[in-house]
């Protein structure tokens, strides 16, 4: 299903077009990337902390499909945003008021959030849950306990 609705006003947030690490990533909107150290976006790494979620992907969309076309995807900067996605960006079984974090370690999963355990980083909150659409909050990344 794919999808990614912002609930929060855009104008309240910050968003940036970036460039990809590399061109052959693949990632939905809602996922989560990291920002290197050279201000590109990656995929998650089993060490990194993950700090912005994708706004765009490979889509259909006219604008986006040429963000993704020049190398750039659009992220999420701010904390406190609200959206909500779908099954396609969850792994596991996560409730409302669970904390989240990224899976990493296999590339197939990489970017989805799941429930966050102790020794991670928590990156986000599921608000609620609705059958098949996730209502969550990004938040500042700290290690979950």
């Amino acid at each position: 299903m794919n999808q990614l609705n912002i609930i929060t006003p855009l104008t309240l947030v910050d968003q940036s077009s970036r460039l990809m690490a590399d061109m052959t990533m693949t990632i939905k909107p809602g996922q989560f990337v990291e920002v290197n150290a050279t201000g590109k976006v990656a995929k998650v790494g089993a060490t990194s902390v993950p700090a912005v979620m994708c706004r765009t992907g490979i889509s259909g969309n006219t604008y986006e499909g040429h963000d993704t076309k020049a190398g750039r995807i659009t992220v999420i900067e701010s904390y406190g945003v609200r959206s909500i996605v779908s099954t396609d960006v969850i792994e596991g079984t996560v409730a409302g008021k669970d904390f989240l974090s990224v899976v990493t370690g296999d590339a197939s999963k990489s970017g989805k959030i799941k429930k966050a355990v102790a020794g991670e980083f928590a990156v986000a909150m599921c608000v609620a849950v609705n059958g098949s659409e996730y209502e969550i909050k990004t938040i500042s990344p700290y290690k979950f306990a």
